[in-house]
């Protein structure tokens, strides 16, 4: 059983399909997540919202990322959503058939937000805009590596 997740409440009512919470919308928790922690966000009546990133230094305080309760953030997630995203580019818009340069993930369009994957060829460019993903960078390598298994990645050590 993993540790409960740290709990940011909103000040304000809150009722937006963009992912991005802003700092002055948030309060303060009593005891500060670090920068890029997953979250749960309850709104001002206690109520869940959804996970996110939190980020107590940025403007962007919280990046959404999950709405449904029971659907944990963890490492299979970001796994599903990465593999969600490669997906739609090589089976649906079919981009390997007509180009070797396409993005593969692109932050909050495929759902994980601060988090851009380039494809030039044989080179694959990651991009982290959010303390969060760049937490989760180990993570996110492993998943471009399944698809991408010819593709260089960084090696991470812990």
């Amino acid at each position: 059983m993993s540790e409960p997740l740290p709990v940011v409440r909103l000040k304000n009512a809150w009722n937006s399909t963009h992912p991005w919470i802003f700092q002055r919308l948030v309060e303060k928790p009593a005891q500060r997540p670090k920068p890029g922690s997953i979250v749960e966000v309850v709104g001002v009546d206690g109520a869940f919202i959804g996970r996110g990133f939190y980020n107590g230094h940025s403007r962007i305080a919280l990046r959404m990322l999950e709405r449904d309760p029971d659907v944990a953030v963890d490492a299979g997630w970001f796994v599903r959503k990465i593999g969600q995203a490669v997906q739609l580019r090589r089976e649906i818009l079919r981009l390997d058939d007509i180009s070797n340069a396409w993005r593969v993930v692109h932050s909050e369009g495929d759902g994980i937000s601060g988090l851009v994957v380039d494809r030039y060829d044989d080179l694959l460019v990651v991009e982290f805009f959010s303390a969060g993903a760049w937490r989760q960078r180990s993570i996110i390598f492993d998943a471009l590596r399944a698809h991408f298994p010819r593709l260089p990645l960084p090696q991470l050590r812990g």
